[in-house]
Order: C-alpha cells, then structure tokens, then sequence
C-alpha cells in the first residue's frame, strides 16, 4: 500500500526541470544518517548529548578545509554535512579570499553573501567589491560590505579561528577570571541559550558575551584617519573598551563604545568622525553577526536541530532506502523548487514560506549535499541559491503548509498529502482551495497507525513538522534536551520553510 503512492506519483508526467539527484545519492546520505541515528541511541543524557556534538565539531575544525576541497558530499562527518544543508552560510565560510586583479571570470563565479542578513548579493555586487576591492552597499540590510568584511576568512589561509567551540566556550571570558566552566553551564548557556552566573567573578554570562569577548581581542584599537579612506595618513589610535560588561550584553559594551566615541569626538574633525563611526560600527556589527569559533553557524546548535530530522527518518529507514520511494522523492523535490518560482509573487505578498514534506526534505538535503550542482541548479531555475532554514517552528509552519496545500493543487491538480492540520479543518482546507488525498488514494502512513504502533512512521507526504512518532531511545533523549529549539520556538520546531524572499530577490 506504501509503495502505491509512490508510484501515483511516479505514473504523472512532469515538465520541471530534472535535478540531477539520484537514487545512490540519497542512500548513501541516508546511511550517513543512520550512523549518527545508531551513535545517539546510545546516549543516556543531554549533557552527554551536548559533549558529543562538541566532539564532532572539535575534530571537524581540523578536517573543514580538507573536506571542502574535496568537495560534494562527506557523509563521515556529520558536522560537514550539516554545514553544508545552510547553503548560503556555506558560502559565507568557505568563499575564497580574492586578492584585487585576480581573473574576472573566478570572480564572476563566487556567489557573495552579506556577512549581516547572510543574504545573497547580486551578482554586479559581488564582482564590484571582489575585482576593484571597493565598497559596496547591501541592497536588503544596506550595510556596507567589502571582501574582508568576513573577519573569520580576512586573510587567506589563516587558521586563527580554528578553535572548537568546546574550547571557546570552556571558561569564563573575562579576563580577570577565566574559571573553567562545568559540563552543565555550558549545555545551559550554549544549548539552552539561558544566561549564567560565572562561580568565580559572579558576573553575568551569555552566548552573546564571547562574541565580545571576540571584538576586544580582534579591535583593541583603531585607527583615526580624518579622511578615513586607504592610504591617507593615520592621525590617531582610538583605545577600545577592553572590558566585558558584568551583564554580559552586546547593548551594555554598545553604549561603552558610544561613550568612549563621543569623547573622543569633541576634539577631532566632524566628518571624520562620522565617517570613523560607521568603520566602528561595522566592526561591531561583523562579529556580533557571527558566532564564536571557525564557521559561519553554530554548528553545534545546527547539528542539533538537524537530529530531530535524523530520528523521524532513521526510525522508518529500511522504509526510505526503497528505490521506488526515493524516486517518488525526487520527483516531488523537483515539483517543490518549481512551485517556489510558480507562486513566487503570491507567497512573497501573504509572506508565507513553502514547507516541504520529509520526502521532499530528504531529496532536498541530499542536494545541498552537493554544493556545485545544487547552485547551478537552483540559480537556474529560481535565478539565485535557495536557503534553507531548518529553525522555523510551530503556527508559521502550519500557515506555509496550508498555503503550500493550496498552491501545490493550483499547480498540479494535485493533493500536496493527507495531513490536515491542528490549526485547521479537512473542510477548511478544501475551502481555501488545497486537494486533500482521503480513502484509498490517500497518502498511506500519514495518519495511519499500523496494528498495534504505538506511533507514527515518517512516509511519503509527512510533514517536516509532524511530532506523532513511535518512541524510541532517540526520540526520548531529544525530548529530554530542553534545547535551543525548543526554548525559542513551539515544541514541533526543526521544520523548515522556504520563501521567495529569504534572500535577496535577483533580478528575473
């Protein structure tokens, strides 16, 4: 009965524009999967949880450029893996270092990325700030960018950030303190996201703090130019404030450097000054728009959020190794990126996403898993990179999956699946215009519990958000971990949506 919804997809004819995804392809992601699955299995805590996640990005800090040159898919390493499911952050960490008069071409194929809003810039944007080293604008957050805006690749080839975050995140960061920090305050402040009291200063620490404690360490001082423009003459050097504030906040060190600006500024020409504040500024903003350590994400908190995915595949996985279901996958994956440029300027106006399916996700991963091909194709068929992002939960999901009900039907005379959810009614649904499969050409599995299941399975047309699943050792340790995606959105978080206007809308 599984099968034949696959092979009611399968037996329609599409005109969207193949992907290039195999079969091979989504099996070997899905055992890179299973390997993770059947590791956390054996993981009695979420403490233990968190140590093991702070393992894997350790040993990945010393793999990441190895592996990226390599290129495409290294399911080895599931830190790598979940890098490379953020697409545009992906870029953001690993776009190479461009020196001025390198090959227009090599320059015209980097897909540049806003260091602030980690949206993509157009591509004229990108060639004017890598090929004559000028200054360009953020047409969506319109900050100022240039090709060292990226503190963490400012230099080519250097290793200075390449420290895990279990190192990073192992002591308090004032100075005058540097207590080590235990087991549990670290999976509170990093996990958790909840500030903490240091043992040793009894000052206030955040996540945010060791982002400070970055910017003292990068800006001690900066230079004072009254023209601040490259190669006029350096007239002063402004101290920075060098300490963290006892709250441990971004806006307390913020107003510390406003104070310590404005005196500066009493003696020094005006539009000098203007100008020097914005240079401040933007130094600021670069490291508070980043996380601590070696990446453009998290990827502790990422490879996190990713394993409630794991787990609602893993749990079915002889299920998704099926040829016939993976092709179904495809499929539906194609018809997914195709219906995103179909209803583009109605889903930009409700400002609802589109949310896939656990098929359509996993063909969707598999992808990503593929850098090159995955913008070529994307940037083909949407004209730029198609983010994804994974941290979109609770009534937003269930909008966009209503509305991708809807639209999916318009487009294909299709029903997107079965589910019909909390928010909603069968009868609304039909209402607002979504085909709904019921009875025999349901999607099976969706809402049907098998004799004697004690839950769900994930299937063909389950939704990304769907949290009905049969207990497992896994799936209790993730109900156990209170954390970052369950402390800042509703407890079906770890789905994910895809808008029109995530990032930056290119020119058609």
């Amino acid at each position: 009965m599984q099968l034949a919804v696959a092979d009611a997809v399968l037996s329609s004819p599409s005109s969207c524009e193949p992907c290039g995804v195999t079969v091979d392809d989504i099996q070997d992601h899905l055992r890179g999967m299973k390997t993770i699955y059947d590791a956390i299995g054996c993981i009695e805590s979420p403490e233990a949880l968190y140590e093991y996640l702070l393992e894997l990005e350790a040993v990945y800090v010393g793999q990441h450029r190895q592996l990226h040159a390599a290129g495409g898919p290294r399911t080895e390493s599931f830190p790598h893996t979940v890098y490379q499911l953020h697409p545009l952050l992906y870029l953001l960490g690993t776009n190479p270092f461009v020196p001025k008069g390198e090959d227009i071409e090599r320059i015209r194929s980097i897909i540049g990325v806003c260091v602030v809003c980690k949206r993509e810039l157009p591509s004229y944007l990108t060639t004017i700030m890598y090929l004559q080293h000028q200054q360009v604008q953020c047409t969506h957050c319109m900050n100022d960018l240039e090709p060292w805006s990226n503190y963490k690749t400012r230099y080519e080839g250097s290793t200075a950030f390449d420290e895990p975050l279990r190192d990073i995140l192992s002591k308090c960061p004032h100075r005058s303190c540097r207590r080590q920090l235990t087991k549990a305050e670290r999976f509170k402040l990093h996990l958790v996201d909840e500030p903490i009291a240091c043992g040793g200063c009894n000052k206030t620490l955040r996540y945010e703090t060791f982002q400070i404690a970055t910017f003292i360490h990068e800006y001690p001082m900066m230079t004072y130019k009254s023209e601040m423009r490259e190669g006029t003459k350096v007239e002063k050097r402004l101290h920075m404030p060098k300490e963290i504030p006892s709250d441990g906040r971004w806006d307390s060190y913020t107003n510390e450097l406003r104070r310590t600006m404005a005196q500066f500024a009493k003696t020094q020409n005006t539009e000098g000054v203007y100008r020097f504040r914005e240079v401040v500024y933007a130094h600021r903003i670069g490291i508070s728009s980043q996380p601590p350590g070696a990446f453009s994400m998290d990827l502790v908190r990422g490879m996190y959020r990713q394993l409630s995915f794991v787990t609602k595949v893993c749990a079915n996985f002889d299920y998704w190794m099926n040829p016939t279901i993976l092709r179904a996958s495809i499929r539906r994956y194609e018809q997914f990126v195709h219906l995103l440029v179909h209803d583009k300027k109605t889903t930009k106006k409700k400002g609802l996403g589109i949310v896939p399916t656990i098929d359509i996700d996993l063909a969707w991963h598999t992808h990503q898993t593929h850098p090159l091909a995955y913008q070529k194709y994307t940037t083909k068929v949407a004209k730029r990179v198609l983010d994804h992002d994974d941290s979109v939960g609770g009534s937003d999901l269930h909008a966009g999956y209503l509305h991708t009900c809807v639209a999916w039907s318009k487009l294909y005379k299709q029903p997107y699946s079965s589910y019909v959810p909390p928010s909603t009614t069968l009868e609304g649904m039909v209402k607002a215009g979504a085909k709904v499969a019921r009875g025999a050409s349901r999607f099976v599995g969706v809402d049907d519990l098998e004799d004697g299941a004690e839950g769900l399975a994930s299937v063909v047309g389950t939704p990304v958000f769907e949290s009905r699943f049969a207990p497992s050792p896994q799936l209790e340790l993730l109900h156990r971990c209170d954390g970052l995606d369950r402390k800042k959105y509703a407890e079906d978080a770890g789905g994910c949506v895809l808008k029109p206007g995530d990032r930056h809308d290119l020119p058609m």
